[in-house]
């Protein structure tokens, strides 16, 4: 994007954020809609977060909460939960209003799909493409065949994937969105990299590449993460091929990961003194922190082959406070925006509840414990039921109150224990909070190490308890896996355990045993333990 462009678009966020009270919501939101058709998702949530419609227009809101739940989505912002853009779905099913009821279908299937609910997420996305089948919306198709492609990779579902990456990609012709035809062939290049059809990989690596070289310059310098990937990709097929696309990356911007790559070949080659000397290059770079940790676990290693156990020490306890440091930040981000969308729904509920404040200050435990209960209920689906009934509970307890109060002395008795069944249903409330948080940060850490074993990652430096929370990560992510374990073995170990899901999930004996850092020995004796528990519960 050119300077006058860009001076352009920060205008248009002075004049909203200055003018913004004396201009028509609805027109603003048609031009934040404008920003984020333009990829100014940045410029677009500044202008929202200033924003604030009228909440008895439910037309401008449900508006709003689609742009904002798109705008956070692009920002890469944390999402944790899906009842803002519930509320627009309520509205445009209501109203018939299919063009953005699509939309909305495929951004609350974005949000729960991360939070590990791709089946769910599926079927939204089905609505959703059924709306852009029938609306001729070929961005949504496109967006929407995409990630039900994404979706069924990652359950090895591969001719589903196919079927729906090959329309996506049709689409991105129509379309002429070059760049999203570039990641349409390279998705497809990667499903037929695990059904081992090299032909197929081939083809679809090298349209891409055709597709690259027919971007405008602006674009292609974005493409550092694709040279990147490729590198990966032929690094255990073709190391010169490999050794090209690392290069190509690191001449549009310097990377961890692209000089780990070519420190690898080196290592293949059996130049150990190359090799040091890219991984070094690598851990240079400020700001990669993942990167960072597998290279000085990397140049750990080197050290330790050389015989230099004290600098192979210090390089493994140096990775170990970047790992500790990450998995710190992750955790201060969950809680941060817990906090922002826990605030952001209170104040909307403001206008509602001070009448109420005013009128019942006797029952604020009661009021508060209403509000509790409304955002747990949004916040998961799972308790909606009990949460009904216990927000009827509390109505009903408030109409007590009220008319107890009006009878002076004789209702002091009744009121005085109808607050302390309150106060009980609120303490029940936080536990059950505190416990939902809980789950969830050793989940979201559990999705982490598992993501870290499938990029290449080992146990090495792994504690316990980190093994466990990755495999109850597992266990939630595929329910038949976790049925099919607990039925046919009795009291597995966390590494026998972790053994059945590296099998489960294709892992080779070679891998299995650089992720658990065992030797061959060690495996056949764990694989042989991890039968015999089979054999003890079928006799």
């Amino acid at each position: 994007m050119n300077k006058l462009t860009t001076l352009f678009f920060q205008l248009t966020i002075l004049f909203f954020i200055g003018c913004r009270q004396n201009t028509n919501t609805h027109t603003q939101l048609v031009a934040i809609d404008s920003l984020l058709i333009h990829e100014k998702a940045d410029s677009a949530l500044i202008i929202l977060n200033n924003l604030h419609p009228n909440k008895s227009d439910e037309e401008d809101l449900a508006y709003f909460h689609l742009l904002k739940t798109q705008a956070l989505y692009k920002t890469y912002y944390p999402i944790m939960s899906d009842s803002i853009i519930n509320s627009s779905i309520s509205y445009y099913e209501e109203s018939n209003n299919t063009q953005k009821l699509g939309w909305a279908y495929f951004y609350k299937a974005c949000i729960i799909s991360e939070m590990g609910k791709e089946k769910e997420a599926l079927d939204i996305l089905k609505k959703a493409e059924d709306i852009a089948n029938n609306s001729n919306d070929k961005i949504l198709l496109h967006n929407t065949c995409f990630y039900i492609g994404s979706i069924n990779t990652l359950y090895h579902e591969n001719l589903l994937a196919i079927k729906y990456l090959k329309k996506a990609s049709i689409t991105s012709k129509q379309t002429r969105k070059f760049n999203h035809l570039m990641f349409d062939y390279e998705k497809l290049a990667k499903v037929y990299a695990e059904m081992g059809e090299e032909d197929s990989v081939r083809n679809y690596l090298n349209k891409a590449l055709a597709v690259v070289d027919s971007l405008p310059k602006s674009q292609k310098n974005d493409l550092n993460r694709l040279w990147l990937l490729f590198g990966n990709f032929y690094l255990d097929k073709d190391i010169h091929l490999s050794k090209q696309f690392y290069e190509r990356s690191l001449a549009v911007k310097p990377h961890g990961s692209a000089y780990a790559g070519l420190a690898l070949i080196k290592l293949r080659q059996k130049d150990t003194i190359s090799a040091k000397y890219l991984f070094e290059k690598g851990a240079a770079i400020n700001g990669e922190i993942e990167p960072k940790i597998y290279i000085l676990n990397r140049l750990s290693r080197i050290e330790q082959e050389t015989g230099n156990y004290k600098r192979a020490n210090e390089l493994m306890q140096e990775a170990q406070a970047l790992k500790d440091s990450l998995t710190k930040k992750q955790q201060e981000d969950n809680i941060r925006a817990q906090q922002i969308e826990y605030d952001w729904m209170a104040k909307q509920e403001q206008t509602d509840t001070r009448l109420l404040y005013a009128l019942l200050t006797i029952v604020g435990v009661v009021v508060a414990s209403g509000i509790l209960t409304w955002y747990l209920m949004d916040r998961k689906r799972r308790t909606e039921r009990k949460m009904k009934k216990e927000k009827a509970e509390i109505t009903e307890m408030k109409e007590t109150i009220l008319s107890k109060t009006e009878e002076l002395k004789s209702a002091n008795k009744e009121l005085r224990s109808t607050c302390k069944k309150v106060l009980k249903l609120e303490a029940s409330q936080k536990e059950m909070a505190k416990e939902m948080r809980a789950k969830e940060k050793r989940l979201a850490k559990g999705h982490h190490l598992y993501m870290e074993l499938i990029s290449g990652g080992n146990i090495m430096l792994w504690k316990r308890q980190d093994i466990m929370d990755m495999i109850d990560y597992y266990r939630q992510m595929n329910p038949d896996f976790a049925n099919k374990t607990d039925s046919h073995y009795k009291e597995l170990t966390p590494n026998s355990h972790l053994l059945l899901i590296l099998e489960h999930i294709g892992k080779s004996e070679e891998d299995i045993m650089k992720i658990m850092n065992l030797s061959e020995g060690a495996l056949r004796t764990l694989k042989s333990r991890t039968k015999q528990q089979r054999n003890l519960l079928l006799k």
